[in-house]
């Protein structure tokens, strides 16, 4: 009870006409609408200019959207941590520390490496690929603080919203113009005036039948010099009802025209405010490609970091034992056996109907004569013939012939 003691009359009666005007508005705009459409109403047309800025302000926020959801993909490609970081940039949170998934590759090889052991040749190849990965994953982490590419597409899409609202904010003051346009020409209309002057006629009369009867009122009570007064009173009520009548028509008429006045003010005020926005988005491209210039630069230093770590991970592992790196040279071929020994001859080896095709994996120098030399990913014929070790073929390359190490081979 006490809560609605509480209650302040007047503020409801205030409430009650604010949602009673926005009503009549709402339902005005849409009658407006609904005659626009079906084509039964005139509709005020903007200029040229306007009609292009605003269409550079759709196509602007159509690509910028696009660009900006690809970007964020090839920045963070896991889907799931995006949608994080768009939960915390909503809450206004800070993002809490994390690996990058290179940093993260890194940290386990060096974790396996040294489980392994880093005096092994596996496990000093794992420390030296999880430190260049980590590197990596610093790169990557360095190229996402610098690029301000994404900032700049966030700013403009900020700046798109607002430029929606407003045109929005424009329409419907365009709608409300139209409608009192409108209700002005009807005003102005004969049949406008007719049906007004009817309505006067109809009016009129029921205020004369109210005079005769207080005449008679008055002359009943003409004696009576104490209701001189209150008679007096209604005769000048009577007097201004004939007044309001007699100009109702034209008040109506300036009624609608005032109308028409403070929506065309309006209407130019909100069409200023919609137009200095979409002016912004000219400017706003031109930050936006200063802001793609840096990204290039940013992009192209990332890549060649990248390149420069990989490479020197490539001399380490390539490099000779000697000089601390990890060498991946060949197997070693198998010693020569009791065939190789005497002098293997080739051209009593007969050459079977039945052969195989094998890639050479690795470069191979031809220690005997009776050998043949290889060179990396080349893809020759073998076979093998009677009295030859099992780790060794024979291996055709065009003319040439000889003994080949089968570990330097990979059958197809």
């Amino acid at each position: 009870m006490s809560y609605f003691r509480s209650l302040n009359v007047n503020d409801m009666a205030d409430s009650m006409k604010k949602f009673g005007s926005q009503t009549a508005t709402f339902f005005s705009r849409a009658k407006q609408y609904t005659e626009e459409q079906l084509g039964t109403s005139e509709k005020t047309v903007f200029d040229a200019r306007f009609e292009s800025l605003v269409e550079k302000a759709d196509r602007t926020k159509f690509w910028t959207e696009k660009l900006l959801r690809q970007t964020e993909a090839l920045l963070q490609r896991n889907p799931g941590l995006r949608a994080e970081e768009f939960m915390y940039q909503k809450l206004d949170k800070p993002k809490p520390p994390r690996f990058t998934e290179n940093e993260t590759l890194g940290h386990t090889m060096i974790d396996a490496g040294n489980d392994f052991g880093p005096g092994t040749n596996y496990g000093s190849a794992l420390v030296k690929c999880g430190e260049a990965e980590k590197k990596l994953g610093q790169a990557e982490r360095d190229l996402k603080a610098k690029s301000i590419w994404t900032l700049c597409v966030s700013e403009i899409c900020i700046h798109l919203v607002m430029t929606i609202k407003e045109r929005r904010t424009l329409l419907a003051k365009r709608l409300d113009l139209d409608a009192c346009k409108t209700k002005v020409r009807k005003a102005q209309s004969p049949e406008k005036i007719q049906q007004v002057s009817i309505i006067m006629e109809m009016r009129q009369e029921r205020v004369t039948n109210a005079f005769f009867l207080k005449t008679l009122i008055k002359l009943f009570m003409m004696y009576s010099s104490r209701n001189m007064v209150v008679i007096s009173e209604l005769d000048k009520a009577t007097l201004c009802n004939f007044k309001y009548f007699a100009s109702s028509t034209e008040v109506f008429v300036l009624q609608a025209e005032a109308d028409l006045r403070a929506s065309q003010a309006e209407f130019d005020r909100q069409y200023e405010v919609t137009k200095l926005l979409l002016d912004g988005v000219s400017t706003a491209h031109a930050s936006h490609h200063r802001a793609l210039l840096n990204f290039v630069e940013a992009q192209a230093q990332y890549y060649a970091q990248c390149h420069a770590y990989m490479t020197d991970l490539q001399k380490q592992l390539a490099s000779p034992p000697g000089e601390g790196g990890l060498p991946l040279a060949p197997p070693s071929a198998p010693p020569p056996t009791s065939d190789t020994s005497s002098g293997f001859d080739l051209n009593t080896v007969p050459r079977p109907s039945l052969t195989k095709k094998a890639k050479v994996l690795y470069d191979y120098d031809a220690a005997e004569k009776n050998e043949l030399s290889l060179l990396a990913d080349e893809v020759i014929t073998v076979y093998s013939a009677p009295g030859l070790d099992s780790d060794w073929m024979i291996g055709e390359r065009g003319s040439q012939r000889g003994k080949v190490p089968l570990t330097y081979l990979e059958l197809l």
